[in-house]
C-alpha cells in the first residue's frame, strides 16, 4: 500500500507562508523555525517551536530548568546542561514558544526580557511570527525550518539564501524539482551523505540516515525524495 499524501502549510517567523508535502506513512507533529538573532548587545540562535519545546527538553534530561519569570503574563524559562556547557531559554506562548540557546555563559533573563520588548510577535495555531520592532537595531536572518519524516530529517531553506549548496551540474529530475546526493565533512573529519532537493521556491536537505535508524528504509527514501514538494511564498 502507497503511503498517503501529506500536505500542510505554515506561517513561518518572518510572516511568509510555506507548504511541505510527500508522500509518507507519517511526519512528525509541528513545524521548528532556526534562525540567528543579532541586537545591539547579543548575538544568539532563535528558534519557534511547539509549546513544550523546552519541557519536553528538560524531560528527557538535555537540560535542566534553573530560573524562571513572567514576561507579558507567559512564563520565560532558563535552562542549563548537565555540564553548564550551553543554555537554553524559551517563552512559552499559548500555541508556540520562542526560544533562545547558545554556549555558556548564559546571558539573564532581563537581557533576554530586554530582547523580547523589542520584537513584535504574533502567535497562531498555524504559525508564531516575529518581526523586530522599528528602530530596535535588531537583524533577524539565516531563517530556516525543519520536519521529521519517517524517511529522515528534512531542512527548509528559501531557494534564494541556499542556492549555493545546489552543484553547478543538473540533478535527478523528480515530480516538483531536482535530487542530487551529497557528500558533506564533518568536524571529526567523516564524511556524512546529504540528499539535496531543490524546487523552484525553496531547496532542501535530507538526512540520509540509511542503516543507522531501523525505521529508515530505501522504499521510504525513494518515496519522500520523488514527491517532495516544498513552496516559500513570500
Amino acid at each position: 500500500m502507497a503511503p498517503n499524501l501529506i500536505r500542510e502549510t505554515a506561517i513561518a517567523p518572518d510572516g511568509s507562508r510555506v507548504t511541505f508535502a510527500c508522500r509518507a506513512d507519517r511526519v512528525q507533529d509541528g513545524w521548528h523555525w532556526h534562525m540567528r538573532l543579532t541586537s545591539k548587545t547579543l548575538a544568539i540562535s532563535a528558534a519557534v517551536a511547539v509549546a513544550d519545546y523546552f519541557d519536553h527538553a528538560v524531560r528527557t534530561g538535555r537540560y535542566r530548568a534553573s530560573e524562571e519569570i513572567s514576561y507579558t503574563g507567559r512564563p520565560l524559562v532558563l535552562g542549563l546542561n548537565d555540564t553548564n556547557t550551553a543554555w537554553l531559554a524559551a517563552w512559552k506562548s499559548t500555541h508556540h514558544c520562542l526560544a533562545f540557546g547558545g554556549l555558556a555563559p548564559a546571558p539573564s533573563l532581563t537581557s533576554l526580557v530586554d530582547i523580547l520588548a523589542q520584537l513584535s510577535i504574533v502567535d497562531r495555531p498555524d504559525g508564531m511570527t516575529v518581526r523586530p520592532l522599528p528602530g530596535s537595531g535588531i537583524i533577524t536572518w539565516g531563517l530556516s525550518a525543519i520536519r521529521f519524516a519517517d524517511a529522515g530529517m528534512v531542512t527548509i531553506f528559501r531557494r534564494t539564501e541556499a542556492s549555493q549548496l545546489l552543484p553547478p551540474d543538473g540533478g535527478l529530475r523528480v515530480e516538483h524539482g531536482q535530487v542530487w546526493s551529497k557528500k558533506l565533512e564533518t568536524e571529526s573529519g567523516t564524511r556524512d551523505r546529504k540528499f539535496l532537493h531543490a524546487g523552484d521556491t525553496a531547496v532542501c536537505t535530507i538526512e540520509d540516515d540509511l542503516g543507522r535508524d531501523p525505521a529508515v528504509t530505501k522504499a521510504g527514501q525513494e518515496e519522500l525524495l520523488s514527491s517532495l514538494d516544498v513552496r516559500w511564498a513570500g
